[in-house]
Formats: structure tokens, sequence, C-alpha cells
């Protein structure tokens, strides 16, 4: 593939993040609703307490998946595991024992005065909270199950680490619910957020992060601030999946776990990560081969727990529609057979939007050009930059003044300046080192008109003590503007707010500063 290509569709796919994952501020409500059901559950008078109950966090808040909901009423899930230690499977029966939970769980509710009474579900009690995070909280009641389970993988000869737990889970669908039984569904959701991070370079991808904004340590960093591409990529295809599906109300959508380990697996198989884009490609176009089919129908086995098979229930209708939905995300998010041009389809782009459910009135993902960008770009001398921009990195201009032989001080923008001065303009943003810095200097006034020197091209910079800036002297009275583009294979990935330069005739008061 074309690498102005690449660097152009992660551009657009990442620049749409924004509008489809959960955001951070609903993450750490997220923590503090559990955090807030955790110490109730677990103090002093709880009909649990003695059973020494262990509360965690599982599904894609743990996984850092989360998207938004793609219609206004919609709700966040955010999935908890209460996992009693001192109580086992031949002391209650599955239904005795959603009950037992279900009493603090509901007593919770209460004294919180919530709204709606917790929901009784086929494996959770689910708590729903009236705020404008919109949360509904599933609640799944385990008990310890990893004695017995290891000795079921033995005997099947499947292999398992020394460190799984397993859990054994309620589910009133079963026949036996209301039976002391032995055979419990089980699963390992610890693991399972393990496996997947692990799969995504989580920790190293945290620790990189961390580094780049000079966090005192990595542990400082809450989980929720970090995305790796696995964990975007995930994003994205469960978005894409909410929609096609919305359009196909009769067909039922794959479950979030199944997107999420087809990707894992598929990134995992990864040799060589080529680039955010490339990776991307790679997972999509690999993501069904990790799909089994035998004599006892369709198989996605939990990397976690060998025993749990995620397609347990699929038909061939599901798999039909499945493979429907992944042609057409490839379709939509990767735009095979395309190449970048200046003329760039906008219909491609708009597809790209549509298909995640985003408004498709802007053809490029970009920020929302302010007045003053607006009033420069109206002049006729101003060019336009001839790459495609998606301006998803942060760039500003730093400016320092110099006149009369002094030193070097640094002003703000708009501030007024004599002529005769000599000026340099230092770009600021996160990893110059990986991009071209080009400037855009253009002139106004009647000065600059008269002198034939409105200017409006793209200049070079130097490089000095490996920062990046630009030298310039007054010369024109009115006001003139400096502009900072980041530009990597063909690409704009950053483009500054313009900084006024205002020339003035106020030698005696600059004098004075």
């Amino acid at each position: 593939m074309d690498a102005r290509f690449n660097n152009y569709m992660e551009g657009q796919l990442r620049g749409n993040l924004s509008d489809i994952e959960m955001p951070d501020s609903y993450y750490a409500k997220a923590e503090t609703a559990y955090a807030a059901l955790t110490k109730y559950l677990t103090r002093r008078d709880s009909e649990i307490r003695q059973y020494d109950p262990e509360i965690s966090l599982q599904g894609s808040i743990k996984t850092g998946t989360a998207i938004k909901p793609i219609t206004d009423d919609g709700s966040y899930d955010v999935d908890i595991v209460c996992n009693l230690l001192h109580l086992t499977k031949s002391d209650i029966t599955q239904k005795q024992f959603k009950s037992l939970v279900g009493i603090e769980v509901r007593g919770y509710a209460s004294k919180h005065n919530m709204e709606h009474e917790p929901r009784d579900g086929k494996r959770c009690w689910t708590l729903e909270y009236a705020d404008e995070a919109n949360f509904h909280m599933d609640v799944l009641p385990t008990i310890d199950n990893t004695e017995w389970h290891r000795r079921a993988m033995k005997f099947k000869g499947l292999e398992f680490k020394p460190e799984a737990k397993f859990l054994a889970h309620t589910d009133k669908r079963r026949d036996d619910y209301e039976q002391i039984t032995q055979d419990w569904l089980t699963t390992n959701p610890s693991g399972y957020a393990d496996w997947f991070l692990d799969a995504a370079m989580f920790n190293e991808y945290r620790t990189r992060t961390a580094e780049k904004r000079a966090y005192a340590s990595v542990e400082e960093m809450k989980v929720y601030e970090v995305k790796a591409p696995l964990q975007q990529y995930v994003q994205i295809l469960k978005r894409h999946r909410d929609i096609w599906f919305s359009e196909r109300p009769n067909h039922s959508a794959p479950r979030s776990i199944v997107i999420t380990t087809l990707a894992g697996k598929a990134y995992e198989g990864i040799a060589t990560h080529a680039g955010w884009f490339e990776d991307m490609s790679q997972v999509l176009l690999t993501m069904t081969s990790f799909i089994q089919k035998d004599n006892e129908g369709y198989r996605l086995c939990n990397p976690a727990n060998e025993l749990e098979n995620f397609l347990e229930e699929w038909s061939d209708e599901d798999a039909s529609f499945f493979d429907e939905w992944i042609k057409a995300a490839i379709s939509d998010l990767l735009s095979p057979g395309c190449e970048l041009r200046n003329d760039f389809p906008k219909d491609v782009r708009t597809q790209m939007r549509r298909s995640l459910g985003l408004p498709t009135n802007s053809g490029l993902v970009t920020r929302t050009a302010s007045e003053l960008l607006r009033k420069i770009s109206s002049l006729s001398h101003h060019k336009t930059l001839s790459l495609p921009i998606v301006d998803i990195v942060p760039v500003s201009i730093r400016a320092e003044k110099c006149w009369g032989g002094g030193i070097f001080r640094q002003f703000q923008s708009g501030d007024p300046l004599p002529k005769e001065a000599e000026l340099k303009f230092y770009a600021v943003a996160d990893d110059l080192k990986h991009y071209e810095v080009k400037w855009q200097i253009t002139n106004d006034g009647a000065e600059a008109t008269k002198a034939k020197c409105l200017r409006g091209g793209f200049y070079q910079g130097k490089i000095v003590n490996g920062r990046r800036f630009r030298g310039e002297e007054t010369s024109y009275l009115g006001e003139h503007y400096v502009e900072c583009y980041l530009i990597k294979d063909g690409v704009c990935y950053g483009q500054s707010e313009p900084f006024i330069v205002n020339i003035t005739n106020t030698k005696e008061s600059y004098a004075r500063q």
C-alpha cells in the first residue's frame, strides 16, 4: 500500500475515535460507582460478608474498549463480578445464590434512592443509573470454581495457566437452576482481560505514553487514559457492527466478546507491526480465519478458558451475516483499491463516517476553523496547502523577539512590535522529530501591498539544539500571520492556530518593556 494513503486513512479513522469511544470522564464515573458498590457489598453488616466477597470489574471497561451507544437513550454497560470465596456449589443452588446476592443489590439501590428496581436478568442483576452517563451496571454472582474446572480441563487434555482463576456463575436458563449441582457454567474474566491487554501490548504503550506526558511514574496514569492500537481497532469495529446491524433489525449482531477475541487473535498473529493502518487492515482481513466449524457447530474458544465456546449458539445464518458484516467493514473502513490523490473522492470519506453513524457534512476529520483562520484563508495571496490535512496532532507556536541588539524575550500573539525587530517562532508539539515542519508567512496591510511583499507561501525552518524554528524580521506596519504545519509522508497531521505579528510605530513603548 502507498504510505501516504495509509497515513491518510489512519488519520481519518483515529480522528473519528473521539466521537465513538467512551469519554474519560465516564470511565471515572464508572470507577466511582464501582467503588461505591464494592464498599456497600463488603460492609460489616452485609448479608454476604461472611462469604468473603471479592468485587472486580470485567468486560469492556476492564479491556478499555467501551464505546458510546448509537442512540441518545442508549446506555453504557459496566460489568461487575461479585465472587464469594467462602461458598461452594455444594452449599447452594444457582437460584438461591442469585437471590442472596440480589438482597444486597436491591438494598444498595434502595439506599441510593435509585429510580428503577434492580432487574433480575438471565445471569446478572442490573442496576440502572439515571444520570447523564446513563449507566447500566451488570452484577454477575460467582463462586470460585478453580479446582473443579482444572480437573475438567486436565481430563480433556487442555492446558491452563497456574494463576488462572475460574469462576462458576448463575444462569436462570439452565434446567438445573434450582438444583444442587456441580455443573455450573464457568468463566475466567480476569484471565480474559489479561490475555487481551497482553495481546494489545498495553503495558508497553502505557509506559510510552506516561513518558511522553511526563508522568512521575506509570502508576500515576489512569488505565483509561491509554489506548493501544488493538483497543482502538475493537472500538471502531464494535461501532461499525452497531450501525450495520441496526439497519438489519431481524438479525442478531455478534457479541462484543466475539469481535474482541477475533481481533485480539488476529493482532497476535501479526509477525511484524508495520503501522497503525496496516495492522488494522491485517486484523480485519484475517479475523474470520480464527472461526472454526466442526460437526458440533461453530467454535471460538475463550483464550482464558478453553472449555468456553463463544459461538456455541451460532447458526449458519449467524455465520453468514457475520461474513457479510466483515466484508462491509473492509469496504467502509479500509477502502481497498483506492489511492490517495489531492482530489481524494469525498464519497470515500463520507462512506466511512456514515458507516460509523457519524455526521457526514464535513469531508475531512479536522478541527473547526477559527474566525481568524477563516479570515486569513480568505486573503487571495494566502496559499492553500496542497496536501491532505487530518489535523490530529496538536501544535502551537512560541514566539520570541529581540530589538536593538538586546536579548530574545517571549511575546504573545497580537502584542505590539516595532519595525526592525528580530523574531523567532518555535514549533511546540509532542514527538516533533517524527515530522517535517513547514511555516507559512502571510503579510497584510498597505505597506506590504505597496512593497509587493504580501507573501502567503510556505517556508522551511531551521533546527538548532533540537528545536525547530523560523526566523523573521519586522518590516511593514500592519497585522501579519505565521502558521506552522506538521507533515509526514505527504500528509499534514497538525496545523497551528495563526500567530498574529502586530507591527506598529511604537519603538518608544517597546523600549520600555
